[in-house]
């Protein structure tokens, strides 16, 4: 009998949990602030990514964001700020660049500056 090979594991998992809080925005919120908000989630996913941090709390974190109203650029970075010393904390840059990641990648984006 033959065993088939099973793909190898993917050291980077993306999430799709983030969808109802980009639908909410899209919702909710207005399109300039929509239009600025996207790179920062963006960003913060990427950091995450690239720092090896869980998203096993993702769906709590995009939750309560919804349920708090976090849909302007103000309530964004403060809802990160918040988060800082949590399990869904921001990677600064230096936790970027400790991966091995370049200056220019790990100040993408410098939201929290």
């Amino acid at each position: 009998m033959t065993q088939t090979k099973r793909p190898p594991k993917n050291p980077v998992r993306f999430t799709t949990t983030v969808v109802p809080y980009i639908l909410y925005l899209l919702h909710t919120s207005q399109p300039e602030e929509r239009a600025a908000i996207y790179p920062l989630l963006e960003g913060y996913l990427v950091r995450r990514v690239i720092c090896r941090e869980t998203s096993k709390n993702y769906n709590r974190l995009f939750g309560a964001w919804i349920k708090s109203g976090v849909k302007t650029v103000a309530a964004f970075k403060a809802a990160l700020i918040d988060e800082s010393n949590t399990v869904n904390r921001y990677p600064d840059d230096a936790a970027v660049r400790t991966r091995g990641f370049p200056a220019h990648i790990a100040a993408y984006p410098a939201c929290l500056k």
